[in-house]
């Protein structure tokens, strides 16, 4: 009896859904993780506390070191930036950060993704990824604001 789907034709079955596929991505203003999400790996921060704080950010910036003994709404260093909102975007709870053109994100955070010579570069309500987020709102959300989003996930930060 003869085989009723050979393996060539499998073969070329594959093929082709691999060339579409590369295509899809190749032209796709999406990253690799928004095309294939089920292969997104998740790492996972303790929060002893549950304040949205990760351990190992508490434990970074505590004298002695102490898992909870950051309060997520102080502001340790004044700068109007909540410890939480500070643990999201990567800052140091216990240095100011400055914000010379008062949008809301701290001049670190705009050199990181503009023109290092300008602190003020970044608009906070520009959208340089085309994701429809705004620089300020991804901010907010501890995101890149230059890497497309398909939606904004604030989780527990993590390690610094």
């Amino acid at each position: 009896m003869k085989n009723a789907f050979p393996a060539s034709r499998s073969l070329t079955i594959l093929i082709i859904i691999l060339i579409i596929g590369l295509i899809t991505y190749l032209f796709s203003d999406k990253s690799a993780d928004d095309i294939l999400p089920n292969l997104k790996t998740t790492v996972t921060e303790t929060d002893s506390d549950g304040d949205g704080m990760g351990d190992s950010f508490e434990l970074a910036y505590t004298d002695p070191s102490s898992a909870t003994a950051l309060s997520p709404t102080a502001d340790n260093d004044s700068d109007t930036f909540s410890n939480l909102h500070e643990c999201r975007n990567r800052m140091n709870p216990l240095v100011s950060d400055t914000d010379s053109d008062s949008d809301g994100m701290p001049d670190i955070f705009e050199l990181a993704y503009t023109n290092p010579s300008s602190p003020t570069s970044l608009v906070a309500t520009g959208d340089p990824d085309g994701d429809t987020f705004s620089s300020l709102i991804e901010f907010q959300a501890g995101q890149n604001p230059i890497i497309y989003n398909v939606t904004l996930e604030s989780d527990i930060c993590d390690a610094i």
